[in-house]
């Protein structure tokens, strides 16, 4: 069934009661996800909103600024970013941004 046993191995120890159909198919859905490339688009679109609310908290910390001054210095340098830099996504930008804050600093 499997064709490589590590990972039936891997698959046994985390999922010992799953029957056998089932098994096929999660052996498959890990495959899938461990190459990285057809399943990769999906998962980051899934995290995606979570690491946006992160590091837009992140920047909120670092700017040392009230909220509104920040959101609004924020927006500024996305703008800024996005015309320069057109079409990365959004977390790009975000880090991007974080990114030039704290080299800055240094």
């Amino acid at each position: 069934m499997c064709q490589d046993d590590r990972s039936c191995h891997f698959l046994e120890g985390l999922f010992p009661l799953i029957s056998t159909g089932s098994s096929i198919c999660i052996i498959v859905i890990t495959k899938v996800m461990m190459r990285g490339r057809p399943m990769s688009g999906l998962l980051s679109k899934i995290r995606s909103p979570w690491r946006i609310q992160r590091l837009k908290r992140q920047y909120l910390h670092l700017s040392f600024q009230s909220k509104t001054q920040a959101e609004k210095s924020l927006q500024r340098q996305l703008r800024t970013l996005k015309t320069k830099y057109p079409g990365y996504s959004e977390e790009w930008y975000l880090e991007k941004v974080i990114y030039d804050l704290q080299r800055d600093r240094r």
